[in-house]
């Protein structure tokens, strides 16, 4: 993978107090399985993962809610640009910044709408080792 993409990146930042850089950061340099696991890692050292029953079962929101989030991230990535994606946690936030190269132009129409699929093949390989749900159900 480092040799047909030797510039494949991505970073978690926290920025709580330090807002011009960060306060903790992982540079994450290593195959998708990997980066998926040192993100999740990486929000579990710094998210509060409170109480919740869902029937009779405690469930972890943060994992359930940041499980989407982080597939949705690697899976989603333009990977022929250089730009890292990313995942930030900030005091009253969490937000991701993905580079992009859109697919139509104007604005989106919520009643004629239909994905497009960036990358089927990770997204499919992400779905059988059960890393998301069904494909494209946001």
């Amino acid at each position: 993978m480092f040799s047909a993409l030797p510039h494949h990146k991505s970073d978690a930042l926290l920025r709580v107090d330090n807002l011009d850089r960060y306060d903790d950061r992982d540079d994450i340099r290593t195959n998708l399985i990997d980066s998926f696991d040192r993100l999740m890692a990486f929000i579990a050292k710094h998210l509060p993962d409170r109480f919740y029953l869902e029937g009779v079962h405690s469930i972890s929101l943060r994992n359930k809610l940041f499980r989407e989030i982080v597939s949705n991230l690697l899976i989603h990535r333009e990977f022929a640009n250089r730009f890292p994606a990313k995942l930030i946690i900030e005091k009253d936030r969490v937000y991701t910044e993905n580079w992009s190269r859109p697919h139509g132009m104007g604005l989106i129409d919520p009643l004629n709408f239909a994905p497009f699929p960036k990358n089927p093949v990770i997204a499919k390989f992400f779905k059988e080792i059960g890393r998301v749900d069904d494909l494209g159900s946001g």
